[in-house]
């Protein structure tokens, strides 16, 4: 899967029926209709801004926000191997856990939580244990130039090595 940062104005001057082409360097590329693109990237929106308050934020927060939080590390490093807990690893429990936290004026992480649990209230605190202790970033910027508040997510896989769930 390829993953594509686009700034969401884009999505405001949308044609009801736009083109996407894609042509990495020397190659012909490929054009893409996307039918009725403008209302279901609202749609989308609608329903982010649903799921972010369910989880107790304000769905204003990415309209005051200039500059994103950028990680000062790779958070794929974030958990590592012996986050794993043992108790857990001896169980032979596997699961996905999805976690929010809040990114400080500092760049810190706080307040780490399950948004989605993985079955395993374990796997679940190491998440947000893991990423409480190594995570760390350049914080958000307001439209004012100043650090502010803001929130990000991560489903962390917790698979055993050698295993398949056939889930995810």
């Amino acid at each position: 899967m390829t993953q594509m940062p686009i700034d969401a104005a884009l999505f405001e001057a949308l044609p009801p029926d736009a083109v996407l082409r894609v042509a990495p360097k020397k190659m012909r590329g490929w054009s893409f209709t996307l039918l009725n693109a403008k209302a279901a990237f609202e749609a989308l929106a609608k329903c982010n801004d649903s799921t972010v308050k369910l989880w107790g934020i304000d769905p204003t927060e990415r309209s005051r926000i200039a500059q994103s939080a950028e990680p000062a590390s790779y958070p794929g490093d974030w958990v590592v191997t012996n986050a794993y807990p043992m108790t857990i690893v001896r169980k032979g429990a596997q699961g996905t856990s999805i976690v929010l936290w809040t990114i400080g004026l500092d760049g810190r992480v706080a307040d780490c939580r399950t948004v989605v649990s993985s079955g395993e209230v374990e796997l679940d605190k190491a998440a947000c244990r893991a990423i409480t202790q190594r995570g760390r970033y350049k914080p958000a910027l307001g439209h004012d130039g100043k650090p502010m508040i803001s929130h990000s997510t991560r489903k962390v896989a917790w698979r055993l090595r050698g295993t398949w769930s056939g889930k995810d």
